[in-house]
């Protein structure tokens, strides 16, 4: 927690420090934790979330980026793998998929890239269906696993 930290070396020694914090939702309870310096409180409220929404360390994240020449065939290419997805694991609880949307750099050097995103708790499983679709072997798809960034 960043707030912590900058809290922590703010007043060291024998001039007393102090820590402005500028935030777009002071009310946040992470904000608030942060201030009061809870980090129990903040950990046990952050684990509840991610749980509730199927994020790490509850789940997987695989980030699949489709790009191509032409826009049309990489959105395309990216909706037909989820379809294709969505057929084989129906409702499974265990694997969900986000997308397509545009990546965050949409166009770079002309190729356009759109992505999914698959959370799942069983990894071996998505992986035996993407070598089975041959997602491997496809020079037009990119594959993250546990990406820093989901963009």
């Amino acid at each position: 927690m960043m707030i912590t930290q900058t809290a922590g070396r703010a007043g060291r020694g024998d001039i007393p420090g102090k820590v402005i914090v500028q935030s777009y939702s002071p009310e946040s309870p992470a904000v608030q934790w942060g201030i009061q310096q809870n980090y129990e409180a903040f950990y046990q409220e952050e684990l509840k979330l991610r749980r509730e929404l199927f994020f790490p360390p509850f789940c997987r994240i695989i980030k699949l980026i489709f790009h191509n020449e032409q826009a049309d065939m990489a959105q395309e290419q990216a909706r037909l793998f989820k379809e294709a997805f969505v057929n084989y694991f129906g409702d499974n609880i265990h694997h969900r998929i986000i997308g397509p949307a545009s990546a965050m750099i949409h166009c770079y050097r002309g190729i356009y890239r759109f992505l999914l995103l698959i959370k799942t708790d069983e990894l071996k499983e998505i992986n035996k269906f993407m070598r089975d679709k041959g997602l491997h072997e496809n020079m037009n798809v990119s594959i993250d696993i546990d990406p820093l960034t989901t963009t």
